[in-house]
């Protein structure tokens, strides 16, 4: 059986078509396995670490929960200009800082690497923003409470 082939940009092309396919056929069957994994397994540990930040951050942050269609926490408004709620963010964000920092980057997994890397964004940045002292400025043009938008 033949196939014409149309096109005269590939039936006139440096490599034959025929070759083309069988190189691009070779490339994706020589071992899938090893163009797909990754260097090192997934550390349980270090998601498991993940999944209890997010946790805690909803218990803390229940406005985002809500947002994120976690209705768990609906019942929760935390006063963000309290003294006692800004303790507990700092310990919240000081913890985990202080956890993440346990795990050597270097071991971890391409996908592991970006997830601890942005924690260790959101972390650095929190700590840092405390120096801000955001509390004084309790509404806000772009975000506050009283312009939220619900439901």
């Amino acid at each position: 059986m033949k196939i014409a082939i149309r096109n005269d940009r590939i039936r006139n092309s440096p490599i034959p078509w025929r070759i083309a396919a069988l190189i691009s056929v070779s490339i994706t069957l020589v071992n899938p396995p090893a163009l797909f994994s990754q260097t090192n397994a997934p550390d349980k540990s270090l998601h498991q670490l993940f999944d209890t930040y997010y946790e805690d951050r909803l218990k803390l942050f229940p406005l985002e929960a809500t947002g994120a269609g976690d209705s768990r926490y609906n019942d929760l408004l935390p006063n963000s200009a309290s003294d006692a709620f800004r303790r507990q963010t700092h310990d919240f964000y000081f913890k985990y800082k202080n956890s993440l920092a346990h795990y050597k980057r270097e071991t971890l997994s391409p996908v592991d690497k970006v997830s601890y890397d942005i924690l260790q964004e959101i972390l650095e940045r929190e700590l840092e923003g405390e120096k801000l002292h955001l509390e004084y400025i309790p509404f806000a043009q772009f975000y506050s409470l009283s312009i939220m938008k619900t439901g």
